[in-house]
């Protein structure tokens, strides 16, 4: 109680010290706090009397040293006025009086905005971000500008990555993590990187059903892909929401078509009215299902004429021949259009011309070298054999018995896969393919020794590659590290600068504190070509651990963890670089996190001596 009575006693004395509004208007020494100017100020701005604003925010910072928010209402005063260069400068002493405070940021990121110098405002949140690096929705601004501002995907990948995983473990409102999903959808399918594109998509889609425009974007990844059934699925689904779409239209119809599904007939109804080459190819297939094949003839030779590479017209130019007898005409333009699908990567019905195509004139020799290669490249090997082998048999060709050789290779049957080298070697030995592919089956058996002779053997023939390349591999396994970086300097001195070659030597540099800065050239190159490959940015990452750049180093050993888990390779090389890396940056426990990833996937003993270490 006594307590209680105290303080009230302590409250009635202060307040009897406050001068009153009368006292402050007697007393001619009075002198307005930075607080009371800071007050009037920010009702000056409200009514936008930003000049007057200003001038009273001017007296306060003389009044106080605590100028950080006073210094902010300026910058903001100047922006409204268009005075950029003043904003600028206010926000920068804002950031000075106290780096902590985010608004100054982002005011001079929207003053950047504003004259469209996007460069210099990713700067500006990369300086916020670093920071707070919590801040998703700075993250996915900044991202945002990376992508559709500057084209630099790269960056903008590793930033809505980094929004995804910090949806992992904080709550994060959905639509940015929607939106990183899909820009990240756009960001792989620009690689070239469809499965993944495929993959990010889809989690957009699962994260908000209600954007309909995925569903298009889905079912031409699953055309591309080869699964027809389900891309027939998202493009119904999308004509339901967007019933006169004509590119949808003819992608769904194109699809039935394809496999004579008379569904196809509805589909394109909706477009064969419609004035445009698409138009008139949903006409030639709508004509052709329905047998008007004067009408369809007239349309498929137009299209063929106006776009050679467009595969429909040539379906049906084979369907018109069928109909007539003309079974050679038919077999012709059927293997065609089984070309045509076959360099899109629409295997599925590359496979069902080229079956059409043998059953029409079984003579086609190069249909069944595309079958085996269809079966080859889906890993169907058995089946690659059959139709390889039927190839064989109408033309004698040393290459299909390599191919046969090299698959039964991977199938790891070698006493095979050396009996077809062997009949695919010439006469004369000139063939350096034959070398080659025994070296492979050799590498294969851990016969490193004598399949660096046979890679040499290819290369007395022929300079290659990939014979440099499976040559220094051969060595690399020996430990023989001098001559393995010397065979991929000469790759690399007789103009063989492929990724994989630049990648390699690069790293080999690094890994022996070799020509660091060359090293970090040559993988850069290697990433120019192949962006998104994990080992690449491994490579890169450890160059930047060399350097001693370990802020530099990790945030792309991490991008080249997350690369290769999503291709389902994930890497214990990769995660003992990040635990190295976090090693040197003094956070031990995450780097015992890595090396115990590490360990789990290969238990070397170095790794179990560094996890020891930190116990």
């Amino acid at each position: 109680m006594k307590k209680i009575l105290s303080a009230l006693l302590l409250i009635v004395i202060s307040c009897s010290s406050l001068p009153t509004s009368e006292t402050k208007k007697d007393n001619i020494h009075y002198k307005e706090t930075a607080l009371e100017l800071y007050s009037k100020a920010l009702l000056l701005k409200n009514e936008k009397k930003y000049t007057e604003a200003i001038a009273l925010l001017a007296k306060a910072s003389e009044n106080t040293e605590q100028r950080d928010a006073i210094y902010y209402q300026m910058a903001e005063c100047y922006f409204y006025q268009y005075n950029y260069e003043k904003a600028i400068e206010y926000a920068d002493k804002a950031i000075a009086a106290n780096d902590s405070f985010d608004k100054p940021y982002i005011l001079q990121y929207s003053v950047y905005m504003n004259l469209n110098q996007a460069e210099d405002a990713t700067q500006v949140l990369e300086k916020l971000l670093i920071k707070r690096p919590q801040l998703y929705r700075i993250r996915f601004n900044l991202a945002s500008v990376y992508y559709s501002q500057t084209k630099q995907n790269l960056k903008a990948r590793y930033h809505f990555l980094k929004i995804i995983e910090q949806s992992q473990y904080e709550t994060i409102e959905s639509y940015y993590k929607e939106q990183s999903y899909y820009f990240l959808g756009h960001i792989y399918y620009g690689f070239g990187e469809y499965k993944k594109a495929y993959q990010f998509f889809l989690k957009a889609y699962n994260e908000n059903p209600d954007n309909y425009s995925i569903l298009y974007i889905l079912g031409l990844l699953n055309l591309e892909k080869g699964d027809i059934k389900q891309a027939t699925v998202y493009l119904s689904q999308y004509l339901e929401r967007y019933p006169n779409d004509i590119k949808a239209i003819l992608h769904l119809g194109r699809i039935y078509y394809i496999y004579e599904d008379m569904k196809a007939l509805p589909v394109l109804r909706k477009a064969i009215n419609h004035k445009s080459s698409e138009g008139t190819l949903a006409k030639m297939m709508y004509t052709e299902m329905l047998h008007n094949d004067d009408k369809a003839l007239e349309l498929a030779q137009k299209l063929r004429r106006m776009n050679s590479s467009l595969d429909m017209p040539y379906i049906a130019l084979a369907r018109i021949a069928m109909r007539n007898n003309d079974s050679s005409t038919a077999a012709t333009n059927y293997y065609t259009a089984g070309v045509l699908l076959y360099q899109k990567h629409h295997y599925d019905a590359a496979i069902s011309m080229f079956v059409n195509a043998l059953h029409s004139d079984a003579a086609i020799h190069d249909a069944y070298v595309y079958l085996g290669q269809i079966y080859e490249d889906t890993n169907q090997l058995q089946l690659a054999i059959y139709y390889y082998t039927m190839a064989y048999k109408l033309k004698k060709n040393n290459d299909i018995m390599i191919r046969i050789g090299y698959i039964y290779t991977l199938l790891k049957d070698y006493t095979r896969a050396f009996e077809y080298f062997t009949m695919a070697t010439s006469p004369d030995h000139t063939n350096p393919d034959v070398y080659f592919f025994k070296g492979l089956a050799l590498l294969q058996k851990s016969d490193y020794a004598n399949a660096g002779d046979m890679f040499r053997k290819a290369l007395k023939i022929k300079r290659a590659e990939p014979y440099y390349f499976y040559l220094a591999s051969a060595l690399d396994k020996q430990k023989k590290i001098h001559d393995t970086i010397s065979v991929l300097q000469e790759a690399y001195n007789n103009d063989m600068k492929s990724a994989r070659i630049c990648n390699y030597l690069g790293y080999l540099y690094a890994d022996n504190n070799m020509r660091l800065e060359e090293s970090l050239v040559l993988i850069n190159t290697a990433l120019e070509n192949e962006p998104t490959n994990g080992a690449y940015l491994d490579s890169l990452g450890w160059v930047y651990f060399k350097m001693g750049k370990y802020n530099d180093a990790l945030p792309i050993l991490i991008e080249a963890s997350v690369e290769l888990e999503m291709e389902g390779y994930p890497d214990a090389v990769v995660y003992e670089h990040i635990g190295d890396t976090y090693k040197a940056l003094q956070l031990h426990d995450k780097a015992l996190e890595y090396w115990n990833k590490a360990y789990a996937l290969d238990p070397r003993s170095d790794i179990q001596k560094k996890i020891n270490a930190q116990h």
